[in-house]
C-alpha cells in the first residue's frame, strides 16, 4: 500500500508537469485546472502525502485533457478518457474569461434547479477558471478574477496596490478585500507568494 501511495505521488508530480510543458502554461495553472489546489506540485514536492483516490480522480482529469500532440509517460499506466471530458472539468483552452462565465451561468442553472451539489462543483470551476496565471506567474485575467468573486475591479486594483510584495499584510478576514487577497495567494501569484520587499535604505 506504502508503494501505492509513492507512485501515485510521483505520477500526479511528474503528469501534471509534463501537461504544463506541453500547454506551455505555469505549473501552479495545470494545478488549479487538474486539482484546484494551485501549489499542489510544490506541497507534494515538500513531502505532504496524496490519498490513492484524489491522484486517481486528477490523473484520470489530465488523461481526459492530454493534449493530443503530447506523449504520456510510458512508465504511467492512462486510464481511458472519459466519453465526456467536460464532466471532470473545464479544458484549459478556453480563455479565463470564458471558462469562468461559462461556470458561472452552469452555477446559476444549478441553483435555479436546486441541485447544490451541482452548483457548488460549479463554483468551484469558476474559481479553478479564473485562477489562471500567464507566463509572468501572474493572473491572467483579474476580470475573471472579479467575475468568480462578484468584486468590481477596484478591489483588485487596490490589492495589487497595497499587499503585492507584502506576505506579512493581512487585511481585516471578512472583508472583499482579504477575499481577493487570498484568491490571489492560493493561486500562486508570484507577487503574492515573494519575499517581503526589502526595506530602502533611509
Amino acid at each position: 500500500m506504502h508503494n501505492m501511495c509513492m507512485d501515485a505521488h510521483e505520477h500526479v508530480i511528474r503528469l501534471i508537469e509534463r501537461y504544463a510543458a506541453a500547454r506551455q502554461i505555469a505549473v501552479t495553472s495545470a494545478c488549479v485546472y487538474a486539482a484546484s489546489q494551485a501549489r499542489l506540485v510544490d506541497r507534494l514536492r515538500a513531502g505532504h502525502d496524496i490519498t490513492t483516490r484524489r491522484a486517481e480522480r486528477i490523473i484520470q482529469w489530465l488523461s481526459n485533457h492530454w493534449p493530443a500532440d503530447a506523449e504520456w509517460p510510458p512508465d504511467i499506466p492512462r486510464p481511458a478518457p472519459a466519453a465526456s471530458p467536460e464532466a471532470a472539468g473545464p479544458a484549459p483552452s478556453a480563455s479565463p474569461r470564458a471558462a469562468t462565465a461559462a461556470a458561472r451561468e452552469r452555477k446559476l442553472a444549478a441553483v435555479d434547479a436546486g441541485d447544490w451539489k451541482a452548483a457548488e462543483r460549479h463554483e468551484q470551476a469558476m474559481l479553478s477558471a479564473a485562477l489562471t496565471l500567464d507566463d509572468r506567474g501572474q493572473i491572467a485575467d483579474p476580470g475573471a478574477l472579479c467575475l468568480a468573486l462578484g468584486a468590481p475591479r477596484y478591489i483588485y486594483d487596490d490589492v495589487v496596490r497595497r499587499y503585492a510584495g507584502h506576505p506579512e499584510r493581512r487585511p481585516r478576514p471578512t472583508t472583499r478585500t482579504a477575499r481577493m487577497v487570498r484568491a490571489l495567494r492560493l493561486s500562486g501569484d508570484r507577487r503574492f507568494t515573494a519575499a517581503p520587499r526589502p526595506r530602502e535604505a533611509a
